[in-house]
């Protein structure tokens, strides 16, 4: 890591994306070298590619819960 952190194909986000670095990111001598490196911490985020949804379910708002085989009327 230290040998390739300066070549210019090698950006410090390629440490982040990569995955041949997937097992290493977990040891402390990664988080130790990176912050030697590029004078930060290693924060580990979700992957850029990864999208997260929130789903709440509940009551619809403007009318009463409708009962089991009723259909929603037309607005």
């Amino acid at each position: 890591m230290r040998k390739t952190a300066n070549l210019p194909d090698m950006p410090k986000e390629a440490y982040r994306a990569w995955p041949i670095f997937k097992e290493f990111r977990r040891t402390p001598e990664f988080t130790i070298a990176y912050r030697e490196i590029f004078g930060e911490d290693f924060a580990d985020v979700p992957e850029q590619n990864t999208i997260t949804f929130k789903l709440e379910f509940g009551q619809p708002t403007g009318g009463p819960a409708l009962g089991q085989g009723q259909e929603p009327k037309p607005n």
